[in-house]
């Protein structure tokens, strides 16, 4: 049996841009909303270094860092899966061959 994987970027299958906007916004407490969404508008590592990001987050210890990470992945097991969704993957399970 061949298996197929699809990734979930954040805001694709579940609804997870909001927790995904706010940890970012966290990280980066001087950008704006309408800065995060520039940044997802096209290649984000490219849209990272036109804002000159790639030093300037809020420094964490490791161990901040790790409980942040931790909230952040039990937030997005609790949050839905947009309508639909569930159905579209079960369909295309159906209809892709290899």
């Amino acid at each position: 049996m061949k298996k197929l994987i699809i990734f979930d970027m954040d805001g694709v299958l579940f609804d997870s841009v909001t927790i995904a906007e706010n940890a970012f916004l966290e990280d980066y407490p001087y950008l704006t909303r309408s800065h995060h969404k520039e940044l997802l508008a096209g290649n984000f590592h490219e849209e990272i270094r036109k804002f000159k990001l790639n030093n300037t987050a809020v420094i964490r210890t490791e161990e901040e860092k790790e409980s942040r990470k931790l909230a952040y992945s039990q937030q997005k097991l609790e949050v839905g899966m947009y309508d639909g969704m569930f159905e579209l993957l079960k369909f295309l399970k159906q209809r892709i061959t290899f």
